[in-house]
């Protein structure tokens, strides 16, 4: 099997990387007192797996989520491109709403603050699909009716 690794591809893993960066900032960030003086069973995290590598200690949570974007970024360079435009849409979704729970609730950031962080993971993946949507020529894929050119 021949891996062809394109750089419109590696678009559709940026929104991912951004939003999991922001999604373990917060989650660090809402972490109790108790947490970060030794106490890691105390760990607020819905995830088992960002659980898990958590309650060994917070480094854990730096590594579940190098992990996570190389797996998930694997898996958006070997499917097929419009799985994997719904991978990374799927999880970019997903990490803006635990962004979210995380901003409007233990944070109290506020609904205004909140909406406006997952902003910036929702216009990454929009311009994410519109690089991935590239052809080869560099320009937009548009329509398959051809063009006639006047002379």
């Amino acid at each position: 099997m021949k891996i062809s690794i394109t750089t419109n591809r590696l678009w559709l893993c940026l929104p991912i990387i951004i939003s999991d960066v922001l999604d373990v900032t917060v989650t660090m960030l809402g972490q109790p007192t108790g947490y970060w003086k030794g106490s890691y069973e105390l760990v607020r995290e819905f995830n088992p797996f960002a659980r898990w590598f958590m309650v060994i200690h917070p480094l854990g949570a730096i590594v579940y989520i190098l992990l996570d974007i190389a797996m998930i970024s694997f898996l958006i360079i070997m499917l097929p491109l419009i799985l994997s435009k719904v991978l990374s849409a799927f999880w970019t979704i997903g990490s803006a709403k635990a962004i979210y729970n995380w901003l409007v609730g233990p944070l109290n950031m506020g609904w205004w603050i909140s909406n406006l962080v997952i902003l910036l993971p929702t216009i990454i993946l929009v311009y994410a699909f519109d690089k991935a949507s590239l052809n080869q020529t560099g320009s937009n894929v548009q329509s398959s009716i051809p063009s006639h050119e006047t002379r």
